[in-house]
């Protein structure tokens, strides 16, 4: 239900033990991201996702923490102001599919996201890569291509959009980015994220993810 869906967006992820994780800094803890799951399929022992509800990506501004983005399949992006505390829907303007893969935030600028949509059979040529300026109100699709997302392969949290640190300060955006497809390539952006390269600048050809 729509309910257990939106609860369980507060808990995605849980703090586990750090004998499980290669990283043991702050308390002996780091966190790792699980699925959605509803009640009735976590009481069954399933591993989530089985309602396509995937839950793919997580970003967090580095210089404006607060900001954390959730991208989650057949619901499209979620985010908080206040570090996870609480969370509101993004309006999406401009988003012609809400089918969310990877997504990153701007380490300087909060407002500036990048999210991966997946087409359905209702608006396959939408699918892509977009980017809002505004915290996810409005949305651009900025490189359209097909992701080649498939439910059997990609269950799964996913991050497949980066921005080279070295082409931002803690007061500007960053300039340079790059975003990955499953079995296509690698792409970057020079501007911010406005233009891409049309062709890869890597082949991913035959990999799934």
């Amino acid at each position: 239900s729509l309910a257990v869906l939106l609860l369980s967006l507060f808990f995605l992820a849980v703090p586990f033990c750090a004998a499980d994780s290669a990283d043991t800094s702050g308390a002996g803890q780091s966190w790792r991201v699980l699925p959605i799951r509803s009640s009735e399929e976590y009481d069954l022992g399933l591993v989530g996702g089985e309602a396509e509800q995937h839950f793919h990506g997580m970003a967090r501004s580095l210089y404006h923490p607060s900001y954390v983005y959730l991208s989650q399949d057949v619901a499209g992006p979620w985010k908080s102001i206040d570090s996870g505390e609480t969370w509101v829907k993004t309006l999406d303007s401009g988003l012609f599919v809400n089918e969310g893969e990877s997504i990153e935030a701007d380490p300087a600028d909060e407002q500036t996201v990048f999210v991966i949509e997946h087409g359905n059979w209702l608006n396959e040529d939408a699918q892509g890569l977009y980017r809002s300026t505004d915290g996810g109100d409005s949305w651009s699709l900025v490189l359209r291509k097909d992701t080649n997302f498939d439910s059997s392969l990609h269950r799964m949290y996913a991050h497949n959009i980066a921005y080279d640190l070295a082409s931002a300060t803690m007061t500007s955006p960053a300039t340079r980015w790059y975003v990955a497809f499953h079995n296509d390539g690698l792409y970057r952006s020079d501007d911010g994220g406005i233009t891409w390269s049309t062709t890869p600048l890597s082949s991913l050809a035959g990999h799934a993810t």
